[in-house]
């Protein structure tokens, strides 16, 4: 099993394709697979155009990232404009990549179809796959990823993000070798010939304050224990949102450090939190959350600090090589999901973060792209999806 990525900033996008493409042949031949991340301070057509064209005939999955890329070469990113390459080759594995349009009444079964592609594609179907590694939308992730389970089971480690663009603006799109996708959901089903494990974590600690959801519908939360939700969190979080309280407002810049945890299990007696982002308050004192939320599910509000977001990159991969029981430097190949709105929030240490990742992954191959939301494997949860997490996906020679 062989790995190698490759990264441009060029401002041509068909120029800096083939630089990434030239880049990353040199290193490891012609791929079993490629997966692409770019900014959208490109065409994204002709990026993809491009890169069809010099892959032809290898499966191409991949997405937008937020502001920039980040490889095992540095970070990438000029005037919100780069994209990266991770070039994947196993002779004696199997991938294929599989999307599906997501119907806003029925993501599920959107990842059930995706899954399914994929697998036909890899000439697998029917085999249950070493990984899955996945690129969708923001809005409905918790039901793309049942359905992807609905096909292969709680069992196989599912890892991705929901693509980001670099305002918010809902320019967010998906990659396969057919192009590029809107809304939809983007998948690669691995067969490898080695081994894989996952982690998923975020870098924020609990508090004391807590509270019971009495009232919700789907991603937005009315009320917290009988009052309303915004003025209960306001209260948590020390009056952050006072100026936005009455007449309602955006919310993401002053929830970064503050987000609300959902304990989904414990791994070694240490107990674990699935997040949600809180993305918008409004008069009636409700707020939206980039996650579904549902009444009778217990909030703790976290807490963290720059510093802890700097360090938890390489952390989560680190449990990742304990969880796999990986040696130090045995993982060949890393894919790294890192949440854009802990970017922006670290964004003046970026090159810490890479440092730190570099340093676990002992100078191997990474890919990370900065998502709009983030899915991965909770070893005592199963497949998850969640706000302002990290989440990662090793690849290593067999044992």
């Amino acid at each position: 099993m062989r790995s190698a990525t490759a990264a441009s900033t060029h401002e041509d996008p068909i120029t800096a394709v083939r630089e990434a493409w030239t880049a990353l042949t040199a290193k490891v031949g012609r791929p079993d697979l490629v997966l692409a991340i770019s900014t959208v301070g490109y065409d994204l057509e002709a990026v993809v155009a491009e890169l069809r064209g010099v892959a032809s005939g290898i499966p191409i999955q991949g997405g937008t990232s937020c502001g920039g890329v980040m490889t095992d070469e540095g970070f990438f990113g000029t005037e919100g404009r780069a994209l990266a390459l991770l070039g994947l080759a196993d002779d004696a594995g199997q991938f294929g990549v599989g999307v599906a349009p997501i119907d806003a009444s029925c993501p599920r079964a959107a990842g059930s179809l995706a899954i399914q592609r994929a697998m036909a594609d890899a000439g697998c179907e029917g085999e249950m796959p070493s990984a899955v590694w996945m690129i969708t939308t923001p809005g409905g992730e918790e039901e793309v990823v049942r359905g992807i389970e609905d096909v292969v089971g709680p069992d196989v480690p599912l890892v991705g993000g929901s693509a980001a663009d670099n305002t918010i603006g809902g320019n967010w799109r998906q990659f396969s070798a057919a192009g590029v996708h809107e809304n939809s959901v983007s998948v690669v089903a691995m067969y490898t010939s080695g081994r894989v494990s996952a982690a998923f974590h975020s870098g924020y600690d609990p508090t004391v304050m807590t509270g019971t959801v009495t009232r919700a519908d789907g991603r937005t939360i009315h009320e917290i224990d009988g009052r309303p939700a915004s003025h209960v969190y306001n209260e948590w979080i020390a009056g952050a949102l006072n100026d936005v309280l009455e007449s309602g407002g955006e919310l993401l810049a002053k929830t970064n450090l503050h987000p609300l945890g959902r304990e989904v299990g414990h791994v070694r007696g240490v107990p674990y939190f699935v997040l949600s982002h809180p993305e918008r308050a409004y008069a009636d004192g409700s707020m939206h959350l980039f996650t579904d939320v549902t009444a009778g599910e217990k909030l703790v509000c976290m807490t963290g600090s720059v510093d802890n977001l700097v360090a938890r990159a390489g952390n989560v991969v680190r449990s990742a090589q304990q969880l796999g029981d990986f040696a130090p430097g045995e993982a060949s190949t890393g894919l790294v999901i890192f949440c854009g709105g802990c970017f922006l929030t670290v964004r003046e240490r970026i090159d810490e973060v890479q440092a730190n990742l570099a340093h676990v992954m002992a100078g191997k191959p990474f890919l990370t792209a900065f998502t709009f939301g983030e899915q991965g494997r909770i070893a005592s949860a199963g497949n998850r999806h969640g706000n302002l997490m990290i989440s990662s996906l090793l690849l290593a020679e067999a044992a």
